[in-house]
């Protein structure tokens, strides 16, 4: 039987309220440190690359002008403010990358944590534990990290084609909404396909239980969704609620199968 919209919705709101107590307990804890080890190793190797390209492009332009030449009038002067602007827009670029594709490589990242407190979850609420030798873990993160990027790969075509149509009327004016839902089914689709492969679904099978219950899928990854969007600080808090909305995502699931 075919769960409701409003029961998905509400399922997948209340189980991230009973992640906090999972997360926070005191065999999950030490979780709370991958994200933060993960936010400053991203942040201060996209900050160097980013530095050492400007840097870069500033000798360029340089090498490809004469402002930067003492024959040419104003030389340090012009030198001086295109490095400038440079600099800034690289920074601003920087920026811009780690607040839009920031939350997608923390999550590529986190997969190994992920799937593993997806399975702890889920071997909490069955009250048994799962045998999975290491081989299978592997996998399993692989598999974990495939569909995030694939995921990842589906909402950037996306969202360059609602870009697109959203310069015509009526469409353009729903044209974020779909963003923003689309979004979120793609976040939570990877908080419930780590549970379908504990139940060992091949992804196909995960993929159509997923599109059947694509309203838990948006509310799962809703909260991910929704912090990641925050300036400046919204990768680091995402990073965390990534954590939890893995927990979410396992209770939502074993909730919906439970009930069936």
């Amino acid at each position: 039987m075919k769960t409701s919209v409003l029961k998905q919705i509400s399922i997948g709101i209340s189980s991230h309220f009973s992640a906090l107590g999972i997360v926070f307990s005191k065999n999950f804890r030490w979780t709370l440190l991958v994200p933060i080890i993960l936010s400053i190793t991203i942040f201060a190797s996209l900050y160097e690359l980013m530095d050492w390209i400007g840097d870069f492009a500033i000798i360029w332009v340089k090498e490809q002008t004469n402002f930067g030449s003492s024959d040419f009038f104003l030389h340090e002067y012009f030198g001086d403010l295109f490095s400038g602007i440079i600099w800034l827009s690289f920074k601003i670029m920087f920026f811009f990358i780690f607040a839009w594709f920031g939350g997608q490589i923390v999550l590529i990242l986190m997969s190994p944590v992920l799937a593993y407190l997806s399975e702890k979850t889920e071997s909490l609420l069955n009250k048994i534990e799962h045998s999975t030798n290491a081989k299978q873990f592997v996998a399993d993160t692989l598999r974990g990290i495939g569909i995030a990027v694939k995921n990842l790969f589906f909402q950037i075509t996306l969202s360059i084609g609602l870009l697109l149509f959203s310069f015509i009327p009526i469409i353009g004016a729903i044209a974020p909404v779909f963003l923003f839902l689309s979004a979120c089914y793609f976040a939570g689709f990877s908080y419930l396909d780590y549970y379908n492969e504990c139940q060992r679904l091949t992804i196909g099978q995960s993929l159509a239980f997923i599109r059947s219950h694509k309203w838990l899928a948006i509310t799962v990854g809703a909260l991910f969704v929704i912090t990641s969007a925050i300036p400046v600080i919204g990768i680091y808090i995402a990073s965390f609620v990534a954590l939890f909305s893995s927990v979410a995502g396992t209770i939502a699931m074993h909730k919906i199968n439970s009930k069936k």
